[in-house]
């Protein structure tokens, strides 16, 4: 304007909430359509710097999740939208998962969110609450002006388990003296992923290491296992003896928090005799006679006498005795 040999031009820049990269615009002057003309075209190039800074970070949607249906829900979020994908790595451990495994996941560009889910496995251990951590290690893609939420870089779930077991002790196999020894088995209806201690307890008419060999009754079940059997070996004899019973009942020991039932009562193995009832046949053809020194003798060859045949006391096949006991009266035989 008049004698003046230059002239600002003003061009306001919008402020926005946006991440963006460098932005440019060009400015052109032209040869205006006077004689006086400047004599060609101008041109220059404004760069657009953006002053906008943003955080990404996690925030779960719940901080539990379940074998119920209810999986581990987290959202992965920005602080302004960008204009860029935004790609970041998510490193997963806890007791739930195996530690180090990593997942990609890509907040697209104009939007703030990416809903991460990961369901939960329905199994039937008994396991209790387990853990799910996430982290947010890295951004692989995106604006440079974005950086990690350290106060929401790492999250935890945890995992409700909706398993129970009951623990039983069954009979599996009864005990006899022809050398067949008996079974017990404990039995879980679920297993649990660790191990489990119980007391056994043993009663009834048999008598343990007289009749049978009593087994170990501290038990521990295995991690991950339904079933261990308890044996039950006999100790034969030469008794005639009735059917006799152990009776079998568990206590849990030192059990840890679960869902663990301990069913009560006994269970019952019988022990069965292998020895043939001695028969008691008339004695025929018993005599008897006496000593002038008082001892009495009676000889059987058909009767109680010959038919006492157990060695079980050591004094041989046939070891029944008679014996006269006091002073017979006068002329009595």
């Amino acid at each position: 304007t008049g004698n003046s040999a230059t002239k600002s031009i003003s061009i306001p820049i919008i402020d926005d909430s946006v991440l963006e990269p460098t932005e440019s615009f060009e400015i052109q002057l032209q040869t205006p359509s006077t004689p006086s003309g400047i004599g060609g075209t101008s041109s220059h190039t404004v760069s657009i710097e953006d002053n906008d800074r943003a955080n990404i970070g996690l925030v779960p949607v719940r901080d539990t999740a379940s074998e119920d249906g209810f999986p581990v829900e987290v959202a992965i979020l920005l602080s302004q939208v960008s204009t860029t994908d935004t790609e970041v790595v998510i490193t997963l451990g806890g007791t739930a998962v195996p530690t180090g495994s990593e997942l990609n996941r890509t907040i697209p560009a104009g939007q703030t969110q990416f809903d991460m889910v990961l369901f939960v496995v329905e199994d039937d251990v008994v396991e209790g609450p387990e853990t799910v951590t996430l982290q947010l290690s890295s951004i692989v893609r995106g604006d440079p002006d974005i950086q990690i939420d350290t106060e929401n870089q790492i999250k935890t779930i945890t995992v409700l388990d909706n398993d129970s077991t009951s623990v039983t002790i069954i009979k599996q196999t009864d005990a006899t003296e022809d050398q067949q020894a008996g079974e017990f088995v404990l039995q879980l209806s679920k297993a649990v992923n660790r191990a489990l201690n119980f007391d056994l307890s043993l009663s009834g008419t048999a008598t343990g290491n007289a009749d049978y060999s009593t087994p170990q009754l501290q038990l521990t079940m295995p991690a991950n296992q339904t079933s261990l059997s308890i044996p039950i070996p006999v100790l034969p004899d030469n008794l005639d003896e009735p059917i006799e019973t152990i009776l079998a009942s568990l206590a849990g020991n030192n059990l840890p928090p679960l869902p663990i039932t301990v069913q009560a009562g006994t269970t019952e193995m019988q022990l069965i005799d292998d020895d043939a009832t001695p028969v008691a046949n008339p004695d025929l053809g018993l005599n008897f006679s006496v000593s002038e020194d008082q001892g009495l003798t009676a000889n059987s060859t058909n009767g109680v006498l010959a038919n006492d045949t157990d060695a079980d006391d050591g004094n041989g096949a046939s070891h029944l005795t008679a014996s006269l006991e006091g002073e017979p009266p006068a002329n009595a035989l």
